[in-house]
């Protein structure tokens, strides 16, 4: 190591830049309180007042009793699943080497970044028609609004240096969507939720990873079929959803793949160790 590596080197052992980008990747990973509050919020302010104080009553409810119910979670589990399996094989086993991908491990390639523009308007669009036709409208909804997430996963992972044709790199875009915003004082240390849940997530057969993951995403998908099913403005408040819908994974995602870049770059030991506000080894 050279004596301009350890100039800017942090108190943690990551140079500065890269205590910069985890922090920031760790504070969007353990934000709270969840989906169905901001989700709401969004939805409101595409509305206005009226949708604001609708939106607002949503945010502190829970789940309606039938979405509660065991069948209807099984409903959403096997939809959940169905949607993530065919968003997989589509969005990122379908990915070949082109235009924008990035092959070269461990480098951020700002130059090939995507603002996913063409992707938020399809699933604004989704979402509006979605809405307007209901609870009928939801499943395949759900599918469109599944693979177009899935397709900017792919594409953040590609501009973070992942290289899809490896099975960790693709699995790695599955945890995506078991990740959630942490709830403020559920875990005490930083980041330990997050680590966490990639440690369950590891290793195993990918169906048993994708059977795991579903259950999580049909969490959120019963979240989102909750702030649909308010009947106010049904496209409207759809687009607004899925709007946030999307950002909310896109965010998930940047900061996924920045800590695994650093991981790849500086250790996976030195990253969690910063994460945990301690000496790196």
């Amino acid at each position: 190591m050279t004596g301009l590596e350890i100039t800017g080197r942090g108190a943690q052992g990551l140079p500065e830049e890269a205590l910069r980008e985890l922090r920031q990747a760790m504070a969007r990973l353990e934000r709270g309180p969840g989906l169905v509050p901001w989700l709401a919020g969004a939805a409101g302010n595409a509305l206005g007042g009226v949708g604001r104080l609708v939106a607002g009553r949503l945010g502190a409810m829970a789940l309606p009793g039938a979405l509660r119910a065991a069948g209807m979670q099984d409903r959403l589990g096997r939809l959940a699943q169905a949607a993530l399996v065919q968003a997989f094989e589509v969005a990122v086993v379908g990915v070949r080497d082109g235009a924008g991908g990035a092959r070269q491990v461990g480098t951020r390639h700002v130059g090939v970044r995507t603002g996913g523009g063409r992707t938020r308007l399809l699933v604004a669009a989704s979402g509006a028609a979605g809405g307007a036709a209901g609870l009928a409208g939801f499943a395949p909804d759900a599918a469109v609004t599944t693979l177009a997430i899935m397709r900017r996963i792919a594409r953040i992972a590609q501009e973070e240096g992942e290289d899809l044709l490896q099975l960790d790199a693709r699995r790695a875009c599955l945890e995506v969507f078991a990740l959630r915003a942490g709830v403020p004082g559920e875990d005490a240390d930083a980041g330990s939720g997050y680590f966490s849940t990639r440690l369950l997530l590891q290793g195993g057969p990918l169906m048993r990873l994708l059977a795991e993951v579903a259950g999580r995403y049909g969490v959120q998908l019963g979240q989102k079929l909750a702030a649909q099913a308010v009947p106010v403005a049904g496209a409207i408040l759809g687009a607004a959803i899925n709007s946030g819908f999307l950002a909310e994974y896109e965010g998930l995602a940047r900061a996924h793949f920045t800590v695994r870049r650093l991981e790849r770059v500086h250790g996976a030991a030195a990253v969690r160790e910063a994460a945990a506000g301690g000496p790196a080894a």
